[in-house]
């Protein structure tokens, strides 16, 4: 109802929109897609939002998206979604396990989202002129197991020390001791 409200308002406006949530957008593709409205899918770890849905429509909304040729990018949950950053790759993964490829999952959240940001001439794939912004994990980014080894920002390294990786480093110690003993 609001993203059809959101079409109309924006149709009469003579305005370019894009629909940032977007829980409910599958049940719109067709006129997303008709009308050329890309959406931001806020986050994929949802339940479903009527009695009556599957369970997994939340999961396999950007797959339905995508087969309906809508444009589309995975990000956070929205506000208060702070410091949450990290689950960006399970809910590309989540959507990956509920009909999307593993690759078009890991495109949602990177280049799909830099060109639906106007950026994917600088950020989103790793080419060269672009700005050196990327990870190096030890497996599959979307796998929750997977850790980030580097980090770089604009090419700079970022240190990816923090308060837990202290904390895990002081007690894998403890522990070695432990054993030695």
């Amino acid at each position: 109802k609001q993203i059809r409200a959101a079409l109309a308002w924006a149709k009469r406006q003579g305005l370019k929109i894009t629909i940032v949530g977007g829980l409910e957008a599958w049940r719109v593709a067709e006129e997303l897609r008709a009308a050329e409205v890309p959406v931001i899918i806020a986050g994929t770890d949802r339940l479903p939002p009527r009695r009556d849905d599957d369970f997994e429509s939340a999961y396999a909304n950007p797959a339905r998206l995508h087969a309906a040729g809508v444009r589309f990018c995975i990000a956070g949950e929205g506000p208060g979604d702070h410091g949450k950053d990290r689950n960006l790759g399970i809910y590309a993964a989540r959507a990956a396990a509920h009909g999307l490829t593993p690759a078009l999952a890991l495109r949602a959240v990177t280049l799909s989202a830099a060109e639906l940001l106007g950026v994917e001439s600088e950020l989103g794939s790793i080419e060269v002129g672009k700005r050196a912004t990327l990870i190096v994990t030890e497996g599959d980014p979307l796998e929750p197991a997977t850790q980030v080894k580097l980090a770089f920002i604009d090419g700079a390294k970022i240190d990816l020390q923090s308060r837990h990786t202290q904390l895990y480093e002081k007690y894998r110690e403890r522990l070695r001791r432990t054993e030695t003993r």
